[in-house]
């Protein structure tokens, strides 16, 4: 039988233990590039979320996105108003409706489940354009999804493509990004 012997731990020098009567670091003593991150990502809002009103959330549109905008600058506006070029889908013009983009806005903080029985809502915003790219209106629909032991419960009032998923998957986008919009 053999025996295994493991090194001794040397002890650690008086002053490096912990006391509560020397407290550890002051938190000024941290550089502040390392502090920045945390405190930017932290407090910055969402000036355009699905928990506002229609009445607010068109109160915003119409202040940040007038008749005329190219669609570059849709793009980059709707991305400083905190919503990710991921959220936003871009519909070719059809014989019966314009070149469309649809911005989807979550509740604060983006697209999160973390319960099987939830609800969830979103607002989508269609932003319409003539042929020279240029905004002509915006059309918003508020919308929403229940989740009940994982599965859809209430589904969303207009068609999504490929349907509603199970959770915790995203609702996709509208199949008309138009219908229902006002």
């Amino acid at each position: 039988m053999s025996t295994i012997h493991a090194p001794a731990l040397p002890s650690a020098p008086r002053r490096l233990l912990l006391s509560p009567l020397r407290p550890l670091r002051p938190l000024r003593s941290i550089p502040p590039f390392l502090l920045l991150p945390l405190t930017a990502c932290s407090t910055a809002p969402y000036p355009l979320h699905a928990n506002q009103t229609l009445a607010q959330t068109r109160e915003v549109v119409n202040a940040n996105f007038p008749p005329g905008m190219p669609l570059d600058t849709v793009r980059s506006t709707l991305e400083n108003l905190r919503v990710k070029r991921g959220d936003q889908l871009l519909y070719e013009p059809t014989a019966t409706r314009p070149k469309v983009l649809l911005a989807r806005l979550w509740e604060p903080g983006g697209f999160w489940i973390t319960e099987s029985d939830q609800t969830i809502k979103w607002t989508d915003l269609s932003f319409l354009f003539d042929p020279a790219d240029k905004l002509e209106r915006t059309l918003i629909y508020q919308d929403g999804n229940r989740y009940f032991e994982g599965r859809p419960a209430y589904p969303p009032s207009r068609p999504l493509e490929g349907g509603i998923r199970d959770w915790p998957g995203r609702p996709g986008p509208p199949i008309d990004p138009i219908e229902k919009a006002e």
